[in-house]
């Protein structure tokens, strides 16, 4: 039963995180506004980075201390069922069982597992001298700058191509015209979540190489790049 509430929440946690960075419309290089933006102020990470960096925070991003504070009591709760990036990773990883001639010893602890302290010390001594790194890896700027980039605008193109087949074709029955359902859902959609345009997003390859390599790594080693 623990098992089965800690998956819905989880599931419940990436689907609003995915409806947030939607519904916000967020411009590419932007740093998250409105709601979305808890997300990155429970971040201890993005706080002790932005911190070292310009010596100053913002907003409510002291609940970060409070995310360590549940960290210390708790263990690894808000990696394991509140980040939506890791929700993503287990969701990949359980398609294992799948993936034939998978060695199990590959999820055994290993030194190089250490090197994550040695990383995490490299960003942060790099942020004291202004340069901001720690976005390059932290798991909710690669989820945000990947969904804003890549996900968000495929999801439009995707809409916007259906909703326009259908209006050309017009497929009815009798009286009944579908487009007649769907044009109103898609203007919908356009004023209060997609926005009116497609928006496309230029060198964007890197992006979606290091958001792919993270998630596909998973059928190597479980939440590889936890």
């Amino acid at each position: 039963r623990l098992f089965l509430c800690g998956r819905l929440l989880q599931t419940a946690v990436l689907l609003l995180f995915f409806v947030l960075v939607a519904v916000n419309r967020p411009a590419a290089g932007a740093r998250p506004d409105g709601p979305v933006g808890l997300f990155f102020d429970l971040d201890p990470l993005v706080t002790g980075g932005a911190w070292l960096a310009s010596r100053s925070t913002s907003g409510l991003a002291w609940l970060g201390l409070l995310t360590l504070a549940v960290t210390l009591v708790l263990g690894r709760v808000f990696c394991g069922w509140f980040c939506p990036f890791g929700t993503l990773h287990n969701a990949v990883g359980s398609l294992r069982r799948h993936v034939r001639r998978l060695r199990p010893d590959l999820d055994r602890f290993s030194r190089w597992q250490r090197a994550k302290y040695l990383l995490a010390i490299a960003l942060l001594v790099m942020a004291t001298g202004g340069a901001q790194w720690v976005g390059v890896l932290d798991p909710f700027s690669v989820l945000y700058r990947s969904t804003v980039l890549t996900l968000v605008p495929a999801t439009h193109l995707t809409v916007a191509g259906a909703a326009n087949a259908i209006y050309l074709s017009d497929p009815h029955l009798g009286a009944w015209h579908l487009r007649e359902t769907t044009d109103p859902v898609y203007r919908w959609a356009q004023d209060h979540v997609l926005g009116p345009e497609v928006r496309l997003f230029t060198g964007t390859d890197l992006v979606v190489l290091i958001f792919a390599a993270a998630l596909l790594l998973n059928l190597a080693r479980h939440r590889f790049w936890c």
